[in-house]
This record gives C-alpha cells, structure tokens and sequence, in this order.
C-alpha cells in the first residue's frame, strides 16, 4: 500500500469512526497476526474492522495487552 498521505488520513477517519476503546487494540493484533503470518492484504478499513470484532468478542478484554506482547515475542522470535 502506499503511503499516501490522502489516503492515510482518510482511512484514519473511518476508523476513528468505528473504533472506540479496546478496538484499537484489537486491530494492532489483527495486523500483528497478518505480521507474522506473511499475509500481504490490503489495508481495508471494513476489512479490518470485521476482523477486529471478532478478536474483540474472543479475546477478554483484560488480556488483550498480553497477547499483543505475545505476538510481539513470536514476530521477534524470541
């Protein structure tokens, strides 16, 4: 995807409005996920949006940090 600044700004207007709280969360693990499976999907909002919910509704949200530092752990192989 390129960075186009245009684009950046209007994808980060949709998700401003339809995130709230622990979905920004949920959506760094949804990344983080296509990170360290090598997936190359484009970044679409709605795309992103669907996946974070469903992280959202399977992940307490108490253990949401945990699990984002324990996919940072296998991205670095540690």
């Amino acid at each position: 995807m390129a960075c186009d600044p245009n684009t950046l700004l209007d994808q980060a207007k949709c998700f401003n409005c339809n995130l709230s709280g622990d979905m920004f969360m949920a959506i760094e693990i949804v990344l983080l996920c296509k990170i360290r499976d090598g997936e190359t999907s484009s970044c679409d909002p709605a795309t992103l949006i669907a996946e974070a919910t469903c992280i959202r509704c399977n992940i307490p949200p108490g253990a949401l940090s945990a699990v984002k530092v324990a996919l940072l752990c296998q991205i670095a192989g540690l």
